[in-house]
Formats: structure tokens, C-alpha cells, sequence
């Protein structure tokens, strides 16, 4: 069923980046929706930039790193933990 929900989660994480919202934005809304089981802010962010990069397909999942990453900044989001 997780993996359900997490599929689930990437088609809302596309419609609402189509729509304007911010990852920011997206996050709290599916921790509204999905409580604990929502995507992490980094992933959240991961896929923002992937769709701003062209790349509009759900189909491939971030790099474990940022999966398992702890977010503390966006820049360490959007970096997948290195910062850069």
C-alpha cells in the first residue's frame, strides 16, 4: 500500500507544481492529506526541480540519499545532501 501512496503523492507533487504551488506549499498540503505517510520536503523539492528541468515523468524515484535525508535547508534539497 506505501508504494501506492507514494505514487499517489508524485501525480498531487505534479499537479500542484502545474498549478503554481511551491514545494514548500506542496509539502504541507499532502502532510495535511497523507500525515505521516507524506513524502519528505527534500523529496518534495527533488521532484520540483526535476519537472522545472523538463523532465515531467513520475516514473524513475529520487536517488536514495535525498530519500533518506533529513532536510535542513532547500539548498540541501535541491543538492540531494551535498550542499552544492
Amino acid at each position: 500500500m506505501e508504494n501506492i501512496t507514494q505514487e499517489h503523492q508524485c501525480y498531487d507533487i505534479y499537479v500542484s507544481w502545474k498549478n503554481g504551488q511551491t514545494a514548500k506549499q506542496i509539502h504541507q498540503e499532502l502532510r495535511v492529506t497523507e500525515g505521516p505517510n507524506a513524502l519528505s520536503e527534500c523529496i518534495i523539492y527533488w521532484w520540483v526541480e526535476t519537472f522545472k528541468d523538463g523532465d515531467e515523468s513520475i516514473e524513475r524515484w529520487p536517488p536514495l540519499r535525498i530519500s533518506l535525508q533529513s532536510c535542513h535547508s532547500k539548498k540541501d534539497c535541491k543538492s540531494g545532501g551535498t550542499g552544492k
